[in-house]
């Protein structure tokens, strides 16, 4: 990237996608997550601040809730290809910063393996 971003921005995605390799949702979310992510990456790679910081909020809208109604249904981690498409835009955004020295860059050494 060529620098111009909002460093806010790419910080508060970071955070969110730090994050959701510890989430617990039904499937059918998943899914819905899936499509953010797809966002995310094509805003992040066409340089489109406001459509990264419009996805990032998305994401943290379609993450869990803090109680789950009676009668939801069965909860699960991300699949492998959810954590692959987090893994990719951790791995770009935090590059993206101006300096990642210091910096977590959310999920630790094992965020590229899970």
């Amino acid at each position: 990237m060529d620098g111009h971003w909002d460093t806010e921005t790419l910080e508060d995605a970071l955070a969110v996608l730090g994050d959701l390799p510890l989430w617990m949702l039904p499937t059918e979310r998943w899914n819905q997550i899936g499509t953010i992510l797809d966002r995310m990456e094509r805003a992040f790679t066409a340089g489109d601040d406001e459509e990264l910081r419009r996805a990032t909020t998305d994401l943290e809208l379609f993450g869990p809730v803090r109680v789950n109604r009676i009668g939801t249904r069965e909860v699960d981690r991300p699949d492998p290809s959810i954590t692959e498409r987090q893994n990719r835009l951790v791995n770009a955004i935090g590059e993206a910063l101006p300096s990642t020295s210091g910096r977590d860059l959310g999920g630790g050494d094992d965020r590229v393996t899970r």
